[in-house]
């Protein structure tokens, strides 16, 4: 299984590499005073994990901020609480091919878009959710401070536990709104 899991990395990451070959952004620092829009992407297996997505949603929508979302769900259908809107998007297991990689033509419109800011609330390396943070035309991304999320993301941010996601947001918060002092 292992060696199954390691055939599929490589060549989920050769399809990753191929595709950023052609795709080439504009790198400007960001932060939540200057950022316009921002798209996040995040893990919503679970009811609370979305409960905490959404309050951090409305976080950033009373900064003025407008905010587009892409979850994902490890389940081979929708949960209940997954409810797509213009401007949040869900994806699941059968909306992933067999090297992981997501096919659905939705993802498409939001990883072309160029907004100002991407946060990624995904403190697991779900390789689902890195390939898409890797694809994305953001100006500025922000992760989770992990060594295979170095060649992907402008800023690393770590300091907490890695199942801590109230304090991870609060981390992003502190030091994106530090940024712009700076």
């Amino acid at each position: 299984m292992r060696l199954l899991y390691s055939i599929q990395n490589f060549l989920r990451q050769r399809a990753l590499r191929k595709r950023l070959a052609d795709r080439h952004r504009t790198r400007v620092s960001g932060s939540l005073c200057t950022a316009r829009d921002v798209l996040v992407l995040y893990d919503a297996s679970e009811e609370s994990q979305n409960k905490v997505a959404e309050k951090f949603f409305d976080e950033l929508k009373s900064l003025n901020i407008k905010v587009k979302s892409i979850g994902f769900a490890k389940y081979k259908i929708l949960p209940h609480y997954c409810i797509p809107q213009l401007s949040r998007q869900f994806i699941c297991k059968k909306d992933i091919d067999i090297l992981g990689v997501p096919h659905q033509a939705l993802l498409n419109d939001f990883l072309d878009e160029e907004v100002d800011l991407l946060i990624s609330l995904d403190q697991e390396q779900d390789p689902i959710l890195q390939f898409l943070a890797a694809l994305s035309m953001a100006h500025y991304k922000v992760g989770w401070n992990h060594p295979d999320n170095m060649p992907y993301f402008d800023c690393l941010i770590g300091g907490t536990d890695p199942g801590n996601v109230n304090e991870y947001i609060s981390q992003l918060i502190h030091y994106l709104t530090l940024n712009s002092s700076s």
